[in-house]
């Protein structure tokens, strides 16, 4: 039992150290569908892999860099709001993956499809935690590195542009990064629930956070206790662990909710 158990717990732990502070930096740069659009990206990925027998992970990972980069280079259009473009690769990249699940895997198109929206993180091998340890560091020197003017973008681009921060090019490093470890954390929670284990957890920190950087702790504390929360459910009901997990984000999220309101209405009845 324990060593069935350990490389998935390693693997949550190893995506939660990260999926916290970038949720945040998702929220607040107002691209909370950001998660979702790349995930779909990715789900596109799999899809051409399973047909044309590539190897999955790297036609997750290609598929998914060239979907941010797609991204981004349609945010330069200033004809359609962001949301609007999301929206669009949300629902063209969907179909087509569908569509190539159906060509794909001698019939059995339909249950890889089911597979890719839910994901299996019971299935996790040891060489694949490694791969995601590497990753961890790598996007984490990138997030450290770029957080303070990843920051300032989002609080106001017009200061950051009078500081002469490249904003395209930080605005690119940051949709391929999300694009990235989406692309890893889909393969483990499915294109379905990997978007929401960003960005809940950072919308359940907000109401106890302060500074950006409390924020960000707090969401990175919030998906590592929900990822622990979330597989030992799975495992005494014998449920799927992805949304096992984000269930529990979600109570943390009304949890903290209601810990805020209650606070604010106690303050107002006695201000001093």
């Amino acid at each position: 039992m324990f060593e069935i158990m350990l490389y998935p717990f390693l693997t949550l732990i190893g995506i939660s150290l990260l999926s916290g502070a970038y949720g945040c930096q998702m929220v607040w740069h107002r691209v909370a569908c950001l998660g979702d659009a790349l995930s779909h990206g990715a789900l596109l990925g799999l899809a051409v892999g399973a047909l044309a027998g590539l190897n999955e992970d790297i036609s997750l990972l290609i598929l998914s860099v060239v979907w941010a980069f797609f991204l981004w280079f349609l945010t330069k259009n200033k004809q359609n709001t962001l949301d609007t473009i999301m929206a669009f690769l949300m629902q063209a990249s969907m179909s087509l993956a569908i569509v190539l699940f159906s060509l794909s895997n001698g019939g059995q198109g339909h249950s890889a499809l089911m597979h890719a929206f839910l994901g299996d993180i019971l299935i996790v091998s040891k060489g694949e935690f490694f791969h995601l340890l590497i990753l961890d560091l790598i996007l984490g020197f990138v997030l450290i590195t770029c957080w303070k003017k990843w920051v300032l973008m989002a609080i106001s681009p017009d200061l950051a542009k009078a500081n002469k921060l490249p904003l395209n090019q930080l605005q690119f490093i940051f949709f391929v990064s999300v694009g990235f470890f989406i692309a890893v954390a889909l393969k483990f929670m499915g294109a379905l629930l990997a978007p929401a284990f960003f960005v809940i957890p950072a919308l359940a920190a907000r109401p106890i956070s302060k500074t950006p950087e409390k924020m960000a702790f707090f969401a990175t504390l919030i998906a590592m206790f929900s990822s622990v929360i979330g597989l030992w459910l799975s495992f005494k009901l014998d449920i799927p662990v992805g949304a096992s997990i984000v269930v529990v984000c979600l109570t943390f999220y009304v949890l903290t909710v209601f810990y805020a309101s209650v606070k604010n209405i106690l303050i107002k009845k006695n201000p001093y």
